[in-house]
C-alpha cells in the first residue's frame, strides 16, 4: 500500500513539475516573440506584462505600427494560460485602435466587427493558434466591404518555421464612384509555410479562389479556379523571388473566353540591399517628404542593388482568349540592368544630372520572345505586320541602348 502511495505521489509530482516546465517554456517563447518583433523597425512592442502563477499565468502585449500621415495603429492582446503536463492552453482577444491627430478610434467598433477572440495550445516545440472572425459589413457612400467571416489557423515552431491557413467563404468589395464596380471572391484560401525572422526569411505562399467575379457597367467577367503562388529565398546574399499566376477559366455572360498564365522570377538581386531598401520605404511612409539622410540611404541601397546587375525574368506569359477575334499568345524574356563598372553614387549623380539619363537607358535591356504575334495587334499600335519574320520559330522584341527593335528592325516610333 505504501509503495502504491509513493508511486502515486511521484506521478503527481512529476505531472506538476511537467506543468510548471511547459509553462516556463511558454513564457520564454513570449519573450522571444517580443524580441523578434523589436527587430522589425516598423513595429514597436510598446508593453509586455506577465503575471506568473504556479500552474497558470496571464498578461498582455501591446504593439504599435506607424502609418502614413502620422497615424498609429495600436494592437493590444490580453491573454490567459493554464499549464498542464506537456502542454499549455491559452486564450485571449485582440483590440485594435487607430490614433490620429489626437483622436483614438476603436476600429472593431467602427467596423462593427465584434470581439476578436483566439485560442491555442503550446507544447515543448511548437504552438498552435486559431481565430474565427464573425461576418461583418462596412458601407458608406464611397465603398462597401462585405465579408462572410474569416477562419485563421496557424502553427509556430520554436525553430522559426511558421505555417498557416486563412479562409474566407465570401468577400465582396464595391467601389461607388460615378460608375459602380464590384469585385467578389468565393471560397478564398491563403496558405503559407515560411522559415526565418525579420528581415531574412524563406518559404512559400499560395492563394486560391474558387470564383472571382468582376462586374462594371461595361460587363461581367468571371474567373474560375484561379491560383496565385510565390516562393522566396531572402538572405544577406540573395533575394530570389518567383511568382506564378493562373487565372483559371475566364468567362463572361456564360461564355468561355479562355485562359491566362503568368510566371516570373528575380535574378542577381542583392539580399542586403533589398532588406535595406524595403526597411527604408516601410519605415518612411511619407518618403516623398523624407529627410536628406533617408534619401541618401535609399540611393545607397539602390546603388548596391544596381551594381549586381539585377534582372526580372519572364518565364511564361500565356494567353488563349476568345474575343471578337482569337488571341493566342505565348511570351518569355528578361528585363535587366547592366551594373558593370557602375560609378560611385550612381543614383545620386543621375538625380542631380551629373550623369546623363541616357546612361541608365543604355544599361537597361528588355528582351521579349514570342512564339508568334498576331498581326492585328501590331496594326492596332501602328506597327506594320511586314516586320514579322514568317520564317522564324519566334519573334523577338528588344529594347537596348535606347532603341526598340522587332526582329532586328527599329520600330517606327
Amino acid at each position: 500500500m505504501k509503495k502504491l502511495l509513493i508511486i502515486g505521489l511521484i506521478v503527481l509530482l512529476a505531472a506538476a513539475g511537467a506543468s510548471v516546465m511547459t509553462g516556463r517554456v511558454f513564457e520564454e517563447q513570449l519573450a522571444n516573440f517580443e524580441a523578434e518583433m523589436n527587430k522589425d523597425p516598423r513595429l514597436d512592442a510598446v508593453s509586455h506584462s506577465v503575471d506568473t502563477g504556479l500552474f497558470s499565468s496571464s498578461g498582455s502585449m501591446t504593439v504599435s505600427m506607424y502609418l502614413e500621415d502620422n497615424q498609429q495603429l495600436i494592437i493590444e492582446s490580453p491573454w490567459q494560460a493554464s499549464y498542464l503536463p506537456g502542454w499549455v492552453n491559452y486564450q485571449g482577444e485582440t483590440l485594435v485602435t487607430l490614433a490620429a491627430e489626437g483622436e483614438v478610434i476603436n476600429l472593431l467598433e467602427e467596423l462593427d466587427l465584434g470581439e476578436l477572440k483566439y485560442q491555442g495550445k503550446a507544447g515543448w516545440k511548437k504552438a498552435t493558434f486559431s481565430m474565427a472572425v464573425q461576418p461583418f459589413l462596412f458601407e458608406d457612400k464611397y465603398a462597401k466591404l462585405d465579408l462572410s467571416g474569416l477562419d485563421l489557423a496557424a502553427t509556430y515552431h520554436y525553430s522559426g518555421q511558421q505555417e498557416g491557413k486563412l479562409i474566407a467563404k465570401n468577400l465582396i468589395l464595391v467601389e461607388k464612384n460615378q460608375q459602380v464596380t464590384e469585385l467578389a471572391f468565393k471560397d478564398l484560401a491563403l496558405t503559407w509555410d515560411q522559415q526565418g525572422s525579420y528581415p531574412f526569411v524563406q518559404g512559400d505562399a499560395e492563394l486560391k479562389a474558387d470564383e472571382i467575379n468582376f462586374s462594371s457597367p461595361q460587363g461581367v467577367v468571371n474567373l474560375a479556379k484561379s491560383t496565385w503562388s510565390q516562393q522566396l529565398v531572402f538572405n544577406e546574399q540573395n533575394f530570389d523571388y518567383s511568382m506564378s499566376l493562373d487565372l483559371g477559366e475566364i468567362q463572361s455572360q456564360g461564355e468561355n473566353l479562355g485562359t491566362g498564365k503568368l510566371s516570373l522570377k528575380t535574378a542577381n538581386f542583392n539580399g542586403q540591399a533589398m532588406a535595406d531598401l524595403l526597411e527604408l520605404l516601410a519605415t518612411n511612409p511619407n518618403y516623398d517628404q523624407g529627410e536628406e539622410a533617408t534619401n541618401q540611404a535609399v540611393m545607397a541601397a539602390l546603388d548596391q542593388l544596381l551594381g549586381g546587375s539585377p534582372a526580372i525574368e519572364l518565364e511564361e506569359l500565356s494567353l488563349n482568349i476568345q474575343m471578337p477575334f482569337v488571341l493566342e499568345q505565348d511570351a518569355w524574356g528578361e528585363l535587366s540592368f547592366d551594373g558593370t563598372n557602375l560609378p560611385v553614387n550612381y543614383v545620386q549623380q543621375l538625380e542631380i544630372g551629373r550623369i546623363d539619363s541616357d546612361d541608365a537607358l543604355g544599361r537597361t535591356r528588355l528582351e521579349l520572345n514570342f512564339s508568334k504575334i498576331e498581326p492585328g495587334l501590331l496594326m492596332l499600335i501602328g506597327i506594320p505586320p511586314s516586320m514579322l519574320n514568317s520564317e522564324a520559330d519566334e519573334q523577338k522584341l528588344v529594347f537596348e541602348a535606347g532603341v526598340l527593335e522587332l526582329n532586328g528592325n527599329p520600330l517606327p516610333f
